[in-house]
Protein backbone atom coordinates (compact mmCIF):
# COMPACT_ATOMS: atom_id res chain seq x y z
CA UNK A 1 0.00 0.00 0.00
CA UNK A 2 1.28 3.47 -0.89
CA UNK A 3 0.54 6.88 0.57
CA UNK A 4 -0.15 9.29 -2.29
CA UNK A 5 0.88 12.37 -0.32
CA UNK A 6 1.94 13.10 3.25
CA UNK A 7 2.62 16.14 5.40
CA UNK A 8 4.23 16.03 8.86
CA UNK A 9 3.98 19.25 10.90
CA UNK A 10 5.78 20.04 14.14
CA UNK A 11 4.32 22.70 16.45
CA UNK A 12 6.08 24.22 19.43
CA UNK A 13 7.08 27.45 21.12
CA UNK A 14 9.29 30.08 19.53
CA UNK A 15 10.78 33.22 21.03
CA UNK A 16 10.39 36.57 19.26
CA UNK A 17 11.66 39.83 20.79
CA UNK A 18 11.84 38.24 24.25
CA UNK A 19 8.27 36.91 24.12
CA UNK A 20 7.24 33.28 23.86
CA UNK A 21 4.74 32.34 21.16
CA UNK A 22 3.20 28.92 21.74
CA UNK A 23 1.73 26.48 19.21
CA UNK A 24 3.70 27.84 16.26
CA UNK A 25 4.70 25.76 13.24
CA UNK A 26 8.42 25.13 13.77
CA UNK A 27 9.04 22.58 11.02
CA UNK A 28 7.44 20.33 8.43
CA UNK A 29 8.16 17.53 5.98
CA UNK A 30 6.01 16.58 3.01
CA UNK A 31 6.18 14.34 -0.01
CA UNK A 32 4.43 12.01 -2.42
CA UNK A 33 4.24 8.28 -3.18
CA UNK A 34 5.58 6.65 -0.05
CA UNK A 35 5.31 2.99 0.95
CA UNK A 36 3.14 2.98 4.08
CA UNK A 37 5.68 0.73 5.85
CA UNK A 38 8.29 3.51 5.64
CA UNK A 39 6.16 6.24 7.25
CA UNK A 40 6.92 4.92 10.76
CA UNK A 41 10.67 5.26 10.17
CA UNK A 42 10.25 8.77 8.82
CA UNK A 43 8.13 9.78 11.83
CA UNK A 44 10.64 8.31 14.29
CA UNK A 45 13.66 9.98 12.67
CA UNK A 46 11.96 13.35 12.25
CA UNK A 47 10.54 13.36 15.79
CA UNK A 48 13.86 12.40 17.38
CA UNK A 49 15.86 14.87 15.28
CA UNK A 50 13.60 17.88 15.86
CA UNK A 51 12.26 17.23 19.36
CA UNK A 52 15.06 15.29 21.05
CA UNK A 53 15.09 11.96 22.81
CA UNK A 54 12.47 12.69 25.50
CA UNK A 55 10.01 15.21 24.05
CA UNK A 56 6.83 16.20 25.84
CA UNK A 57 4.58 16.40 22.79
CA UNK A 58 1.43 14.68 21.62
CA UNK A 59 1.29 12.99 18.24
CA UNK A 60 -1.91 13.18 16.15
CA UNK A 61 -2.34 11.07 13.02
CA UNK A 62 -5.02 11.59 10.38
CA UNK A 63 -5.48 9.13 7.54
CA UNK A 64 -7.94 9.79 4.72
CA UNK A 65 -8.84 7.12 2.18
CA UNK A 66 -10.83 8.24 -0.88
CA UNK A 67 -12.17 6.61 -4.01
CA UNK A 68 -10.25 7.43 -7.14
CA UNK A 69 -12.01 9.72 -9.56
Amino acid sequence: MYIDKYNIENYGSIWNNGKEKKNQLVGSVSGHDLDIKKIIHILEEYHETVNGEYPLKDLDVKITIRERK
